[in-house]
């Protein structure tokens, strides 16, 4: 019996995690603020840039990751771009578990039917 529910187990642990690895397009930058501006993160590349106001507009320029990760700015966006990894992380193996959890309470169940 159990062989037969196993593709549906794997299905369940498989796709809550594909959906939190599919993020949309939108999603693409982070914007940390920092003190005298903001840090915008690209997510794909990993390029990192200090943008600040200046009289009519932002004057952003591109950042070194070297120098960026001794300054203040850099490690409280670096930090924030770590903490928020973290708890998506947690938040998608909470909802595997959630789903494992209910797939083996239906699983109990219906081993309990089939006993002989």
């Amino acid at each position: 019996m159990l062989p037969r529910f196993l593709p549906l187990a794997i299905a369940l642990a498989v796709l809550p995690a594909m959906s939190f690895a599919a993020e949309p397009a939108a999603s693409r930058y982070q914007i940390v603020p920092v003190s005298g501006g903001f840090v915008r993160l690209d997510t794909v590349s990993g390029a990192l840039t200090f943008c600040r106001d200046e009289v009519d507009d932002f004057a952003c320029r591109a950042v070194d990751a070297g120098g960026l990760a001794g300054s203040e700015p850099g490690k409280q966006a670096l930090q924030q771009d770590r903490t928020s990894s973290a708890e998506d992380f947690d938040r998608a193996l909470s909802a595997i578990e959630r789903a494992m959890k209910s797939f083996m309470s239906i699983a109990g169940e219906k081993t309990k039917d089939c006993t002989l």
